[in-house]
């Protein structure tokens, strides 16, 4: 039997319901599903999302759960989170354990995404968002633990799994020494993929593109169609199609290089934020430089005697929305080291012509490595970046920099054409539905089923009014 926890979002409630039934029909395992968005935002069901779903499961032998806010959570998470303010420092916060449940990690994980950065101190913590992820996390592993031991479940299916609530589930199936799964949204609206680690972990993407690239060997040599091309095309303007983000327009000057820059001579590293922390050690990717810093450092110190100069782009996402920079004085420092540009996270330098301006590009793990990639850049990855599955691209220490600084040798056919095709085609197909948008599920028929009663509302009243 499994174990599928859904979220407030429409790609969590259709990936679920779609493995629920495909399990069911493959192999005759039943389900029980678990709706949580009330204990998230307060998000309440539409009546056509209950019937949609009660129709699909039919005599699937499933069962489908409301997640309700019990006052004893409420009361434990309110105690919790009066503790943890109390605490002298991150990692005693860090160290938080509730049973089992690794409480503290669970929620400074979720907290690293709401600051912008995995540097803050507990003072910057506001008190309602710490109560709310305490809460969640509390919520979702009570229940867990709850049907763990009343039904005979050995899956566990998540969305995302890094939320508060997802990741006390995994924490309670571990604890159980229950089998789980991570799943996330695919290339499209039309897939979801599932993941036997982490979506999160970089080797997880490794194996999958890897695999992809075995059975579609014709995918290493050349675009399958037009949407790899596309994509491809895409991001090599700076537009991201997976994210649907311009990622080019936010640094817009029309600047060829910082004015800083002395020589033409320059390498450009582009840094990553460092706010996607998994609460879990082993959903981390590991390489041999302990931190973004430390990498850095060395990049810095190989390419000079190279006799390079150094530009540091810093990731816009290093900033809050609130132009909050939590790092800076750990970046700051970079500034001052001769032949280093340093740009912070709101600099406006055009970062695309900064790569294409570069001898070499170098990156943590930034995607802004796939985009160097199509504009035939000699492009490195000092973390373990998604794009880089052959590991050709890995610098992971300072005799690696080295190399690539002198070999001059940066043939990626392989890599470009393999990475183009599987963003754009990986996944498994929905067959619950055609696809998914932010309100609900799209039938074959174009017909829209709302997933929130606000949005079942809303169509409706304007149904009327176009009526009228």
């Amino acid at each position: 039997m499994n174990l599928v926890v859904i979220g407030a979002s429409t790609k969590s409630w259709l990936s679920g319901l779609d493995v629920a039934v495909n399990s069911w029909t493959k192999n005759g395992q039943a389900s029980v599903l678990v709706h949580c968005g009330f204990i998230k935002n307060f998000q309440v069901r539409s009546l056509s999302s209950q019937r949609f779903e009660s129709k699909i499961l039919g005599d699937s032998n499933s069962l489908v759960l409301n997640l309700r806010p019990e006052v004893k959570n409420l009361w434990t998470a309110l105690k919790i989170t009066l503790q943890l303010k109390d605490k002298e420092n991150i990692e005693t916060f860090r160290n938080y354990q509730l049973g089992d449940l690794q409480l503290g990690e669970i929620v400074y994980s979720r907290l690293c995404a709401a600051m912008h950065s995995s540097h803050y101190a507990i003072a910057d913590i506001k008190n309602l968002q710490l109560l709310k992820f305490i809460f969640e996390a509390v919520s979702g592993y009570r229940k867990a633990v709850y049907l763990l031991e009343e039904f005979p479940i050995d899956q566990v299916y998540v969305f995302n799994g890094r939320e508060p609530l997802e990741a006390a589930v995994i924490s309670a199936a571990r604890s159980h020494k229950k089998r789980v799964a991570v799943i996330e949204r695919g290339c499209d609206s039309e897939h979801y993929e599932i993941y036997r680690r982490s979506p999160h972990l970089s080797s997880d993407w490794w194996e999958k593109i890897q695999e992809y690239g075995h059975q579609f060997p014709e995918a290493r040599s050349r675009y399958l169609d037009k949407k790899a091309e596309d994509y491809a095309i895409a991001k090599s303007q700076g537009f991201d199609m997976w994210e649907n983000k311009a990622w080019n327009s936010m640094m817009n000057r029309e600047s060829t290089k910082s004015e800083a820059i002395t020589s033409d001579r320059y390498i450009v590293f582009f840094s990553s934020s460092s706010k996607e922390i998994s609460p879990f050690s082993d959903f981390n990717d590991t390489t041999d430089f302990k931190t973004q810093l430390q990498a850095v450092e060395e990049l810095i110190s190989v390419a000079v005697d190279l006799g390079y100069s150094v530009i540091i782009r810093r990731h816009p996402n290093s900033m809050t929305p609130a132009g909050i920079d939590r790092e800076e004085m750990l970046w700051q420092k970079f500034s001052n080291v001769p032949k280093v540009i340093y740009l912070p996270p709101n600099n406006k330098t055009n970062s695309y012509q900064l790569m294409k301006h570069a001898q070499n590009v170098f990156v943590w793990i930034s995607t802004i490595g796939f985009d160097a990639m199509v504009n035939n850049k000699p492009v490195y990855s000092l973390g373990a970046a998604r794009w880089d599955f052959e590991g050709s691209r890995r610098t992971w220490n300072r005799g690696d920099i080295q190399q690539a600084l002198t070999s001059g040798n940066f043939d990626y056919t392989k890599e470009l054409f393999t990475y183009a095709n599987y963003m754009s085609h990986y996944g498994t197909k929905f067959t619950v539905c055609k696809s998914f948008t932010r309100i609900g599920a799209v039938l074959e028929s174009a017909v829209i089923v709302p997933f929130r009663i606000q949005d079942e509302v809303r169509a409706k009243l304007r149904k009327i009014l176009l009526l009228n």
